[in-house]
């Protein structure tokens, strides 16, 4: 009798064991889905991206909480949360501590690099999130080639009679009507041929900002409307965007995300170790991601994407082909660069660089007075008039820094620059490392840290004349890509992955 109430027990602790198991299993399964999700997302929508890395970590924390996995050892952990506190730290003493809790769900995008850094079990995993990234940056590459090619609206200008029937409407030259009446119109013909019962009608339409693109709506009155398409001196012409901006409302971002994905593809395709037929398709992809980037006219942008990709080329090419390949991206870099300039050339630039400058000089009066702890993340975006800053009483702009290091200064505190600065040095030490100790043999585990190590030095670069530490679109995939080389560290440390690539 006893010892059939003690197999019971054993079959009892078994069952149980392999229905931890599963459960194990099911919840590691979803982990996977939601930072896929991240990858997949990331380009398309944001608050998609963020949202599926929330769902990841509180899926993970709870794994972790439980005992079912444990921690292990990961590279830069420490200043990673170590910037965390001092940022929460930080909002706590901010003197706008609203909108400094706030942008603390951005500096959070952090943690990414850490969950998936534990969370990722395999190569295979990480091959698909690289894959998933790649091809939902094509995506948005072929939806601004769409838009450059099909349009997106009629775009109106006018000269003398035109003019003032254009203004007694409620446009102003160079607006793009997207709709009119409620259907979508994409040339000059099909904007014409609406016809309307009733009046006014309803117009929806893009008008270009010192910031992007932004949309109003306007009511117009169906006669005054059939005078202004009868005016001599109107134009219409078939629109696309004054600078691409993809799925996202701005070019910065946009121009950010970009550099980071096409720097990804760029450091696969020089892998020593990849077959012709993947380096030509990477090689595509970098081209046209590349040319997509040009269309932002974010110079930053491109000059970081040009050192990133010098870097890809230098290291692990040596020889003729080496200067050859060197040569030829710095004059395709000129020549885009140039192209920019031409584009952008106008009387907006120079108020641009002078606002940029006032805000980094009266930044150290700032920094004078609250050096330990900042005045809070966003605080200076709230109630402006308290910082008597000069960029302000100039322009109607009240934006931020235009630098991350100077941003994290005088809003988290000199401390928590150190920290950061500590963060991003032993990130390029780690990177460096690893690329010069791993096995060039396998094309993607080189390719994915020479890929991260070029979006490392890209968003440096960057950061120093705009802050692109508060971009959420861009950093989510910065920190998906770095959380991805710590993946892979602990994957080759732990001997795990090595039969699924």
């Amino acid at each position: 009798m006893a010892g059939s109430v003690h197999l019971v027990e054993q079959r009892a602790q078994v069952s149980g064991g392999l229905a931890a198991a599963k459960f194990l299993g099911w919840v590691e399964t979803a982990i996977f889905i939601c930072l896929a999700m991240v990858a997949l997302t990331a380009p398309v929508s944001t608050k998609a991206a963020v949202n599926s890395f929330r769902a990841a970590t509180v899926l993970w924390v709870l794994l972790t909480a439980t005992g079912k996995r444990r921690l292990t050892r990961q590279p830069l952990a420490l200043p990673l949360v170590v910037f965390l506190i001092c940022t929460a730290i930080s909002s706590a003493l901010s003197l706008d501590p609203r909108l400094s809790w706030g942008r603390m769900r951005t500096v959070s995008l952090i943690f990414l690099a850490i969950v998936v850094g534990q969370a990722t079990h395999s190569l295979r995993q990480l091959k698909t999130l690289a894959a998933l990234l790649i091809a939902s940056c094509l995506l948005t590459v072929l939806y601004t080639a769409w838009q450059y090619s099909a349009g997106i609206g009629v775009q109106a200008t006018a000269s003398g009679p035109a003019l003032v029937s254009l203004g007694a409407v409620g446009l102003a030259p160079g607006d793009i009507i997207r709709k009119l009446g409620g259907t979508t119109v994409r040339s000059p013909r099909a904007l014409r041929g609406q016809q309307f019962s009733s009046t006014p009608v309803e117009l929806l339409l893009w008008r270009e900002t010192p910031n992007a693109l932004q949309p109003f709506h306007i009511a117009v009155d169906a006669k005054r409307w059939e005078v202004l398409l009868r005016s001599p001196g109107l134009s219409l012409r078939r629109a696309h965007p004054p600078r691409a901006q993809g799925f996202f409302r701005h070019y910065f971002p946009f121009s950010e995300f970009l550099v980071f994905a096409a720097l990804l593809m760029g450091g696969f395709a020089v892998s020593p170790a990849l077959d012709g037929k993947r380096r030509i398709s990477l090689v595509l992809a970098f081209a046209a991601t590349a040319a997509t980037l040009t269309l932002t006219l974010t110079r930053i942008s491109l000059v970081s994407l040009a050192v990133g990709t010098l870097l890809l080329i230098a290291m692990p090419t040596k020889g003729r082909r080496r200067k050859a390949s060197i040569i030829a991206f710095l004059l395709l870099s000129l020549a885009a660069i140039a192209w920019v300039q031409h584009h952008r050339a106008g009387p907006e630039s120079d108020p641009g660089n002078e606002y940029r400058l006032l805000m980094w000089r009266d930044s150290l009066k700032m920094v004078r007075a609250h050096p330990l702890f900042g005045v809070g993340l966003d605080s200076v975006a709230g109630d402006w008039q308290r910082w008597n800053l000069e960029a302000y009483r100039r322009f109607p702009l009240h934006s931020h820094f235009h630098s991350t290091p100077i941003q994290l200064a005088v809003e988290c505190g000199l401390p928590a620059l150190a920290v950061w600065i500590w963060l991003l040095a032993g990130d390029f030490a780690f990177l460096l490392h690893e690329y010069r100790t791993s096995s060039h043999n396998d094309w993607f585990a080189s390719g994915l840290l020479l890929g991260a190590l070029g979006c490392l030095v890209a968003f440096v670069l960057t950061g120093f004349v705009q802050y692109n530490f508060g971009d959420a679109e861009a950093m989510i995939v910065f920190w998906l890509i770095m959380g991805m080389a710590f993946a892979l560290n602990r994957l080759t440390t732990e001997g795990a992955g090595g039969n699924s690539s």
